[in-house]
């Protein structure tokens, strides 16, 4: 902790001197930029270590429209619950920046990277790979294009020698700095006056009076507002709107789903519905699957569960059994104890979505109630399954 504190006087110095660099590169017109950013590491509960903070500087360059490039140094240190030893982690990162509208104020963007860390624990080095993941929004301040810029980002690094019995850690990283272009800003397009005797691009003999022009105001999205007073530009079709072009939040069932996104728009009321509108009952999670003999979730389950998140954070008084089961290849007891670890496994991730853990029970069913023939290769898989039950 005390080395990030000591580290803050030195991202004042790089800003001050970025400055005079900024200054003194005025006779420049490149789209290369420095971010010296502020870190918040939210740690891996498997390093069992303290949440701290660090420090980032980014190289960045603009490629197009979109796509920035950035060379990041990342430092933090992490302190073990126990207080003896430290994680100094040391790492350099390449991430690609997809900016979605540079033409906004507050620019948004996504960012997706790799590199490596050095990570030293009681004074043994070693280097792993790392991979990170987040989005984060950026907002210039004057015109020489200085921005201030946030982005909150997930950082897995592969680490199998720190922690026994680990191999990885995945943290939450909050960054919050400030983003500095090297060279003068663009300067605006010089106004061009069209001849008084000009009409779309057509010229007239100055002594006959140009044929009338109607030129209709645009309404993109088509919604009755005139574009230059529509907060709202992508409505959907047939969405009514307010008279700022924005959708009326109109919900007929009263089961908090809009009209525009309910797949169920006539569920009877007080009905518990899904984010989609539609009334919740028990059932199967098809698409939550598993590595073999092992409750590690498999890729592609974890969108379906952000789902079922969602759906149960809309309704914290609804209460739900996680169920377990699998065929019947292996032991009993084995099958018995592996369908509760998986049940366990997507009740921890639902939680770690922010659902209320006092919402959610894990049970194992293990070989109970199959839903096809285990003699068969299909009815096997269809067996290998996690339910999830409505309790009331």
């Amino acid at each position: 902790m005390e080395k990030n504190i000591l580290s803050m006087p030195l991202v004042f110095v790089l800003l001050m001197s970025t400055h005079a660099v900024l200054q003194a590169a005025e006779e420049l017109a490149s789209s290369w930029s420095i971010s010296p950013m502020l870190s918040y590491i939210k740690a891996d509960d498997d390093r069992r270590a303290e949440d701290d903070t660090g420090v980032t500087l980014a190289l960045g360059k603009s490629i197009n429209e979109n796509w920035d490039i950035e060379l990041s140094f990342v430092s933090d240190k992490l302190t073990f619950n126990s207080g003896f030893k430290d994680f100094e982690q040391r790492g350099l990162v390449l991430d690609g920046l997809y900016f979605f509208d540079r033409q906004k104020t507050v620019k948004t963007y996504a960012v997706l990277g790799a590199g490596m860390m050095d990570t030293m624990v009681g004074g043994v080095s070693n280097t792993n790979a790392l991979f990170n993941a987040g989005v984060g929004v950026m907002r210039e301040v004057n015109d020489y294009g200085i921005a201030l810029r946030a982005d909150i980002r997930y950082r897995m690094e592969l680490d199998n020698n720190t922690v026994p019995f680990e191999s990885e850690f995945g943290d939450l990283i909050l960054n919050v700095g400030v983003r500095i272009p090297f060279g003068k800003k663009t300067p605006p397009p010089v106004a061009v006056t069209t001849p008084t005797n000009v009409v779309a691009g057509i010229q007239f003999d100055k002594k006959m009076p140009p044929p009338d022009v109607v030129i209709k105001p645009a309404d993109g999205d088509f919604d009755g507002v005139l574009d230059d007073i529509d907060y709202c530009l992508d409505t959907a079709a047939a969405v009514q709107v307010d008279e700022q072009g924005c959708e009326v939040e109109q919900d007929s069932d009263k089961d908090g789903v809009l009209n525009s996104q309910d797949q169920c728009p006539n569920s009877a009321e007080g009905t518990g519905v899904d984010i989609h509108g539609c009334e919740l009952q028990s059932f199967i999670l098809n698409a939550v699957n598993f590595e073999k003999n092992s409750a590690v979730l498999a890729s592609g389950t974890r969108e379906v569960l952000e789902e079922i998140a969602a759906t149960l954070k809309k309704n914290p008084g609804l209460k739900v059994e996680v169920a377990g089961y699998t065929d019947t290849g292996g032991p009993a007891d084995f099958n018995q104890y592996l369908s509760g670890l998986r049940a366990t496994a997507v009740k921890v991730y639902l939680e770690s979505l922010g659902v209320a853990a006092k919402q959610l029970t894990a049970r194992g069913y293990g070989i109970a109630d199959p839903v096809a023939d285990n003699s068969t290769l299909a009815g096997r898989n269809k067996n290998r399954r996690v339910e999830l039950h409505i309790l009331n």
